[in-house]
């Protein structure tokens, strides 16, 4: 277990040992509190049902403390999970549009609900929505001096570009955040960043230059990054399967699945799937494909992620015929 691993675990311990003292002293805020630190717990460990179940008794107990601030940090929390978490994308634009409603007085959760409908909406194929609401958001993070997070939009502008079928824009985007993020010192978005790119440079069979961003993202990931680790070693797959390298490409994939195993992003494990599918099909071993993109499927389709779903079932689709 690594040093932020055990420090959380013994910061949830002595949460779950507080509850029930601050429960029978009526003390809300401190209820707040501690429901927050279970849900980055869930939060760290990639477990959004729980960070979810977790963060929204943290914002109960905030609400009725009266801690205006407590709750809108909580909800700009909450927001991270429903986007990238088991939530259905139509679920995830009710939801965040009432709470951007209910807290018109906050630019940075304004900032983080127009981000997550952007996701929500591109991967429904609104694509122009998308772009707009990526727009709104990247102003309000520069307006408030929020250079880190402004620099990292280009995660969620190239996933945007990339799921239209843009891929020179995606690059572009990619890199350019990647560059800014350099620039600043920054490891932990420039690892995924980094990733996503040699994803994208992967898929075009620019192998080398993928390989290299790969790298890139291994070096710089932290070891707890679930996000990173499952995303570099899923791009590299792919590299590998163009080199015929099929053992070390199922090496890599089962490990980023482990690694996964445990979480709730059906993005990343979706994606996980459909690369051990290459693997197998350029074995020629076609059942085990088959199923591997079945498994794909059943991560996208219950996120209403519809434009990845229509991907994997384009590909069964040709294994059939």
């Amino acid at each position: 277990m690594s040093e932020p691993d055990r420090g959380m675990g013994l910061a949830a311990e002595e949460a779950t040992a507080l509850i029930p003292l601050f429960e029978a002293a009526g003390d809300e805020l401190g209820l707040a509190r501690a429901w927050r630190t279970l849900s980055y717990t869930a939060w760290m460990h990639m477990d959004l049902a729980e960070h979810e179940r977790f963060a929204t008794e943290a914002i109960v107990h905030a609400r009725r403390a009266g801690d205006a601030r407590e709750e809108v940090d909580l909800l700009t929390n909450l927001i991270g999970g429903l986007v990238w978490g088991p939530t259905p994308t139509g679920e995830v634009l009710r939801r965040v549009e009432s709470i951007q409603r209910e807290h018109p007085q906050s630019r940075k959760l304004e900032s983080s609900a127009l981000r997550a409908r952007s996701q929500a909406h591109a991967l429904r194929g609104d694509f122009e929505d998308a772009r707009t609401l990526a727009r709104r958001s990247a102003t309000i993070l520069a307006d408030l001096g929020l250079t880190v997070n402004a620099a990292a939009m280009s995660m969620l502008t190239g996933r945007v570009e990339r799921l239209a079928g843009e891929d020179d824009v995606a690059e572009r985007e990619l890199r350019d955040g990647l560059d800014r993020l350099r620039a600043m010192g920054d490891r932990g978005f420039a690892s995924t960043i980094s990733a996503m790119l040699g994803s994208l440079l992967a898929d075009q069979g620019r192998d080398d230059e993928a390989e290299e961003l790969c790298r890139s993202s291994r070096e710089l990931a932290a070891s707890d990054d679930t996000d990173a680790q499952s995303m570099w070693r899923t791009a590299m797959a792919s590299v590998l399967v163009h080199r015929g390298e099929l053992d070390r490409a199922e090496r890599l994939v089962r490990e980023a699945l482990a690694i996964l195993a445990t979480t709730a992003l059906p993005l990343n494990r979706g994606e996980a799937w459909s690369s051990l599918a290459s693997v197998y099909q350029a074995r020629g071993d076609f059942t085990g494909a088959r199923d591997a993109l079945e498994n794909a499927l059943a991560c996208y389709e219950p996120k209403e992620d519809f434009i990845d779903a229509a991907r994997i079932r384009e590909r069964l689709a040709g294994l059939a015929g």
